[in-house]
């Protein structure tokens, strides 16, 4: 073979494998799939204490946040992942009226169409987060299906970005 052709050959080679090395590491990032036997009921009426779900890590680092997704949330990093609905996004309109938290006008409701209701508490610990009327930029809105009483964003306001690790889906 020609010297000349060789050199060639080796960037070609070596080019190809840095893009299969990318796509590898792209794809590691993006789909990283677990399997999860839920053991809690906390989730009810939308996921029981049987269901299996998977849960996709690294699914954010390559797809946008959509509202009504179920996502793990990292609390205060303690990689004790939780199971959350996400709500509200930055930049959402967000008021309370008789008890009932609406994002961009439409009353907040879970999975069997029930409104959520929020005490005088809740209302004012959300609103801490909420200028003229819009959600504060980076914050998140994360709920649980149970309307009345839950750990969530009544308790610990909004989220970041950063501590979503991943979407569940169903099995």
């Amino acid at each position: 073979m020609n010297k000349k052709y060789w050199k060639y050959s080796v960037i070609i080679f070596l080019g190809g494998v840095l893009t299969l090395s990318f796509f590898y590491w792209w794809w590691k990032s993006c789909w990283n799939i677990l399997e999860k036997n839920i053991s809690w009921n906390s989730m009810e009426p939308l996921i029981f204490s049987w269901d299996k779900l998977s849960l996709n890590i690294g699914y954010y680092n390559c797809h946008d946040l959509e509202r009504g997704d179920l996502i793990a949330y990292d609390f205060a990093n303690s990689w004790e992942l939780y199971i959350k609905i996400l709500y509200g996004f930055p930049w959402d309109k967000i008021f309370f009226k008789n008890s009932k938290l609406f994002i961009n006008n439409k009353v907040l409701i879970n999975s069997i169409w029930k409104e959520y209701v929020f005490s005088k508490e809740e209302e004012k610990l959300i609103s801490l987060y909420i200028f003229n009327w819009l959600l504060k930029k980076w914050s998140y809105l994360i709920f649980w299906d149970n309307i009345s009483n839950s750990s969530d964003s009544r308790k610990f306001w909004w989220i970041w970005k950063k501590d979503i690790v991943g979407k569940f889906y169903f099995k």
